[in-house]
């Protein structure tokens, strides 16, 4: 049986799967960018426990954070292989993602991450719900990397290539500019005028 801080991550990475491949579905990626900023929106409202979400108030231990992520991955990583399995046309199209996302170097990938853990940070920390969907949208359309939305990018294009370390370390440094960008914003927030 799942604790629930298992269940809150699995949840909210299937969340995000979902919005995954909604985004991949459709041809007007601003229609795309607001849904999945609307997938965010959902996962505040319901408190699940998304990793860049929750990165950024370094209330958690280590562990806690560790096992967040992995059951994120895993929900998301979960939907999206459905939905390839379903439409063999998305599979495709993760697999030539993925393949360009990776071409890019560890510092750019890195700064896309911290741009996005930025953006994030933003959209969860606010209580205005027109601010959560514009910070997503502006990651989304800005091409940031959202560690937990590139995991299926990820293991579409290890299963396919062969095994590739630098690949994972790529995607280790858009964690860490995730996690980072959180950090910053959450850090230098100004506090509210009573």
């Amino acid at each position: 049986m799942l604790h629930m801080l298992e269940r809150k991550s699995l949840l909210a990475g299937m969340l995000i799967g979902l919005v995954v491949l909604v985004n991949l579905s459709l041809d007007n990626k601003y229609i795309g960018a607001m849904l999945f900023s609307l997938g965010i929106a959902f996962i505040c409202e319901k408190g699940l426990y998304l990793y860049t979400g929750r990165i950024g108030n370094l209330n958690c231990k280590f562990l806690e954070y560790a096992s967040m992520i992995i059951w994120n991955l895993l929900g998301c990583n979960l939907i999206v292989s459905l939905g390839g399995i379903i439409n063999p046309k998305l599979s495709d199209k993760i697999l030539f993602i993925g393949n360009t996302k990776f071409t890019k170097s560890y510092l750019v990938l890195f700064s896309l991450g911290l741009f996005c853990g930025m953006c994030v940070e933003i959209s969860v920390r606010t209580k205005n719900i027109v601010i959560t969907v514009f910070a997503i949208m502006a990651f989304v359309l800005s091409g940031f990397e959202h560690c937990v939305a590139d995991i299926p990018y990820l293991v579409f294009n290890i299963i396919s290539n062969k095994f590739d370390i630098f690949i994972i370390l790529k995607y280790i440094m858009i964690i860490l500019g995730n996690s980072i960008g959180a950090i910053i914003v959450n850090k230098l927030q100004i506090p509210s005028k009573n």
